[in-house]
């Protein structure tokens, strides 16, 4: 299964984009906001325990994809959900 979180803000910059789902990484914009850093490292670590994998891209449009992907058994359906 796939899931994918899409937002419309100014996206990663090129230098920041290896770095987002390390622990306590913020970004020089996102500096100036509340906020640990630890956001992005926990939901990594969560989804790799369980061997699946994490990205993040940026979008074409403006905005950024951040999400991961996990083996489902075959027992479980695809859904969308809005």
């Amino acid at each position: 299964g796939r899931v994918e979180v899409y937002d419309s803000g100014p996206g990663f910059t090129d230098a920041d984009l290896p770095h987002v789902f390390d622990r306590f990484y913020r970004s020089t914009e996102a500096r100036s906001q509340p906020g640990s850093g630890l956001g992005l490292a926990i939901v990594a670590d969560f989804v790799q325990r369980q061997g699946g994998t994490v990205f993040a891209e940026n979008r074409l449009d403006g905005g950024a994809i951040v999400g991961f992907q996990l083996q489902l058994d075959d027992e479980f359906s695809t859904q969308t959900v809005s």
